[in-house]
C-alpha cells in the first residue's frame, strides 16, 4: 500500500499508483501546487465536458463564484506504457470541452509536457521543455 498525498489514504501500490504519486510531489516541490488544489482520478463528464473516462490528476486554479476551472491536466502511465503517438491521441479525446492551461503525460522516467494554445476555435498542443510556477496563491 501507498500513501496518497491528495487523497490522504492508503492506496493500492500499483506502478501507475507510484507515477502518479511521483508526480504530486514533484507538482508540489518544484512548481508550488498545494495539495489542495490537487484531484486524482476526476470522473471528465461530471466537469461537463465532451470527454468520457478519468483524467489521472488534476490541479485547479482560481475561477469564478464555485466554478473549478483546470491549469493542468495530468495522465500517468507505468513504466514502458508511454507511447508518445498513442498519449496524445488519448489527452486530445480528454480536452474535448475542457481547457487546462497545462498538460503532463508522466511515467517513471519521462514527463512530457505541452501548453495548450487555442487559435480560432482550435485547440492544439504545444511541446514544451518545462512547466512553470503555479502562481494563484491563496485565492484558490
Amino acid at each position: 500500500m501507498l500513501r496518497c498525498a491528495v487523497r490522504r489514504k492508503e492506496v493500492a501500490d500499483t506502478p501507475e499508483e507510484r507515477v502518479r504519486q511521483k508526480l504530486v510531489a514533484f507538482l508540489e516541490r518544484a512548481c508550488g501546487v498545494p495539495l489542495r488544489a490537487i484531484s486524482v482520478e476526476v470522473d471528465l463528464e461530471a466537469l461537463g465536458t465532451d470527454a468520457t473516462g478519468r483524467a489521472d490528476l488534476v490541479v485547479w486554479k482560481a475561477g469564478s463564484g464555485d466554478v473549478k476551472r483546470p491549469w493542468l491536466l495530468a495522465e500517468c502511465k507505468a513504466p514502458g506504457e508511454l507511447v508518445e503517438a498513442e498519449v496524445e491521441g488519448q489527452v486530445a479525446r480528454y480536452l474535448q470541452g475542457m481547457s487546462p492551461d497545462w498538460v503532463v503525460v508522466a511515467d517513471d522516467s519521462n514527463l512530457l509536457v505541452w501548453s495548450l494554445a487555442s487559435e480560432e476555435g482550435k485547440k492544439t498542443l504545444v511541446s514544451s521543455t518545462d512547466l512553470p510556477k503555479w502562481s494563484f496563491g491563496n485565492k484558490f
